[in-house]
């Protein structure tokens, strides 16, 4: 199945093993640039300005959250994948999530669950909808592997692969 929000956990897939779709807006602050750690630097007092490193430049850790709707077909299969994806988050060690949408993995430790939305049933249907927020740090911002990002231009789209 070829879905827009479609990730995977640690190789697991957020659909076929959790339920899950990515909203569409449910990952914008993942390609937002990292903020820089402060320079070294140093104020002399018989000169105008301050003299900065400019050699050496260090990335933060950064921030991010996910929101994502859990959809099963009964309550059971809810708390089944509910269950399973907290296992899967909350164990130590890093997790990688893949965005098929970016074609990016990224290396994450999960933080908290920010904010879940109520319990409902569609209408005219057994199925139940959960919308949930969780928070990640990727504490070194860059995507998992060897090749890191790069940017095609591609008729004034950007492509990140």
């Amino acid at each position: 199945m070829n879905r827009y929000g479609r990730i995977s956990i640690d190789g697991r897939d957020g659909w076929d093993d959790f339920g899950i779709l990515v909203l569409k807006s449910g990952f914008d602050d993942w390609l937002k640039f990292p903020d820089m750690k402060e320079r070294f630097s140093h104020d002399w007092k018989d000169e105008d300005g301050t003299e900065f490193d400019t050699e050496q430049a260090y990335i933060k850790e950064q921030n991010v959250s996910l929101r994502f709707v859990f959809i099963a077909d009964s309550k059971e299969q809810f708390w089944k994948n509910y269950e399973e994806l907290q296992g899967v988050l909350t164990q130590p060690g890093i997790r990688t999530i893949y965005f098929s949408e970016m074609e990016t993995k990224f290396d994450v430790l999960y933080t908290k669950c920010d904010k879940v939305s109520k319990f409902t049933r569609l209408k005219n249907t057994n199925k139940i909808v959960v919308e949930m927020t969780v928070s990640f740090v990727i504490p070194n911002f860059t995507p998992a592997g060897d090749e890191g990002i790069e940017f095609w231009a591609i008729e004034e789209d950007f492509i990140v692969s």
